[in-house]
């Protein structure tokens, strides 16, 4: 079998949406924060299969398959890992390393990262040059956002960054960095001094320009975008496609609004979709950390898929001339995909003489953001764009009705079935005075550009929030949970909560207590460092039918009853309890042992872990 470095897999997971995947094969239904459906795996009337789109796995509650995007594939098409893999990766756009020795693949992953960061640092280095800090100081952009951008400057000329690769000892600078994006190599050949061999001659592809890196969600620069600080064109400049970077999936800015969330503790509600590196820095500048922007390509649904894991609301805002009224269109007509119930995606149209930029300078964040409160509604902006392509009579007549429902037709077949659907199918037929028969009949027919309808049956009207859990085992609140069950509870919602966990003092713990609970946090912290994130833990417990699989489904289910901002403080307080309680339940054993049978019926190594025990508790 191929080998494919992991490296590439944890990449694609990062990439598919597992609400698109799974409701591209099977109708899924809004229930809560989570969808639920019919579980395909087994026969049931009652729907306990349910899809946790935050976490990014599925699990039934019925049959107990669970797993990533990747292992419903396998199982629903019937196919193995490899072919999963390679159906997963083109519905993304990736393509399958194929080196001769793919078991070198996470290591030339890691080589390239580098690389990119060595080429960071150089233009990081360059970004005292007068005319960038003149740049930047007339874009009243501070030293604080430079540095949370990793802003730098690519200097004149052709061949800075091959010099600055070859003193770091690599070799095949220009091969490398043409890899990268970051050097053209021309047409002609020229021969050599001391060969005949012809040297293909290139250059930098970024020369005089401001530089932004740009980040995946992981921190790791994967490409740049580059701006002239004189007349000459083009005025932005991006990285082309690489091994590393992937235009239509990437958004300038996640990765640090994703940080500046983890660092104030203020959970994302919204996005907001910006049009350039600049609007996105300045709005960040003054508040609104939660800017992205797409870099020279539409708003696609790739785009939109990567931050529905992290909120239920994107807003796209555009300037109010010609140009963004037209590019907004393309944004919905890419977003109708995406609206599945429970989302949300509004429009912002700002004043014709601004951008994002000027706007928020001019008015501050305040109003900035009074104008996304009043950002119109996808079904609004909808229907309002399609009525003034009508005619003078507009819908008052039967003619202006006909085309209104041809023209609004093929947008909503683009909707994934659901509740969303459902309502803009009842707001066009009250518009045209339809029944829902005859618009259903309208819509079902196949328009002259053979756009079918989706021929997924649409899930059960009777079914609801309350069948949904019917078939889930009882348990107890979060809030009833023992000190080391609500521990693993937190854990399991933030594996990043690992690094505050000594696993000296679990092993030290372990050996001093028989506590079940106990036992079960230093498995689930085991899994978790070894499987680092949710949907590669319930693979690796995809053929494990012990309790452990069933206690880990039933938490990642379970709301743990503290916000975002509070649970680091309240896994390290509990940490930080129940370490000191068993430490004196340990030292009570002592001491009752000494008091039975005297101080010479202890080790020296209890009598050493006794006084140990009893100088801390006189701290």
């Amino acid at each position: 079998m191929a080998f494919i470095p992991q490296s590439f897999v944890e990449d694609l997971l990062s990439r598919v949406d597992i609400v698109d995947v799974i409701n591209s094969r099977i109708p899924l239904k809004k229930a809560g924060r989570n969808y639920m459906a019919c579980c395909p795996f087994h026969q049931e009337k009652t729907p306990s299969f349910s899809v946790v789109p935050d976490k990014q796995f599925f699990n039934c509650f019925g049959c107990g398959i669970a797993g990533s995007a990747l292992k419903f594939v396998m199982s629903f098409d019937n196919i193995d890992f490899v072919d999963s893999v390679a159906k997963l990766a083109a519905s993304v756009g990736m393509e399958i390393p194929q080196d001769k020795d793919n078991h070198d693949h996470d290591i030339s992953y890691k080589f390239f990262h580098d690389v990119l960061n060595h080429v960071t640092e150089y233009y990081r280095a360059n970004l005292n040059n007068p005319i960038v800090l003149k740049y930047l100081a007339n874009r009243s952009l501070d030293q604080d956002i430079s540095n949370l951008f990793l802003l730098g400057y690519a200097p004149d000329g052709w061949d800075h960054l091959s010099k600055v690769l070859a003193n770091k000892k690599i070799e095949n600078p220009t091969e490398v960095l043409e890899k990268l994006g970051l050097w053209i190599k021309s047409d002609r050949a020229e021969k050599s001094d001391k060969s005949d061999k012809p040297e293909y001659k290139g250059y930098d592809r970024f020369r005089n320009r401001l530089m932004f890196p740009i980040r995946d969600t992981k921190g790791r620069v994967i490409g740049f975008g580059g701006r002239v600080l004189d007349e000459s064109k083009p005025k932005y400049l991006n990285s082309p496609e690489t091994i590393l970077f992937h235009k239509s999936a990437e958004l300038y800015g996640l990765y640090e609004a994703i940080q500046v969330a983890a660092v104030t503790k203020v959970k994302i509600n919204k996005f907001v979709i910006v049009e350039g590196y600049i609007d996105v820095i300045t709005l960040f500048q003054h508040g609104i950390s939660y800017a992205v922007a797409t870099m020279g390509t539409a708003s696609s649904y790739r785009h939109l898929a990567k931050l529905f894991k992290y909120c239920d609301e994107v807003i796209y805002c555009f300037d109010g001339d010609e140009a963004g009224r037209t590019a907004a269109w393309r944004a919905l007509e890419n977003s109708l995909p995406a609206l599945y119930d429970g989302r949300k995606i509004r429009f912002l149209f700002l004043p014709s003489e601004h951008d994002p930029d000027s706007y928020v300078k001019k008015y501050g964040k305040y109003e900035f953001e009074q104008q996304l409160n009043n950002a119109v509604s996808l079904t609004e902006y909808l229907f309002k764009h399609q009525e003034q392509l009508l005619g003078e009579h507009g819908l008052s007549s039967i003619e202006g009705k006909v085309q209104f429902v041809n023209l609004c037709k093929p947008l909503l077949n683009k909707v994934p079935e659901g509740t969303y659907r459902a309502i803009l199918e009842n707001e066009l037929a009250v518009k045209c005075n339809l029944t829902q028969m005859n618009l259903q009949k309208i819509l079902s027919q196949p328009n002259d550009k053979s756009e079918y309808r989706s021929n997924i049956p649409s899930v059960d009207s009777k079914f609801n929030e309350q069948q949904a859990i019917v078939k889930r085992p009882y348990r107890a609140s979060s809030n009833s949970l023992s000190i080391w069950r609500k521990a693993s509870l937190l854990l399991i919602h933030n594996p990043r909560f690992i690094e505050f966990i000594s696993a000296d003092d679990i092993k030290l713990h372990m050996s001093s207590t028989n506590n079940q609970d106990l036992a079960i946090f230093t498995e689930i912290y085991e899994l978790l460092k070894k499987a680092k994130t949710i949907p590669a833990l319930i693979d690796l417990l995809a053929t494990n039918n012990s309790q452990i699989k069933a206690i880990i489904i039933d938490y990642l289910d379970m709301d743990p009853m503290v916000s975002d901002e509070l649970a680091e403080t309240e896994f390290k307080d509990l940490l930080k309890y129940t370490l000191k309680g068993n430490s004196e339940i340990e030292m009570e054993d002592l001491k009752n042992k000494v008091a039975k049978t005297g101080m010479g019926s202890l080790t020296q190594a209890e009598k050493q872990r006794l006084q140990h025990l009893l100088l801390d508790n006189c701290r």
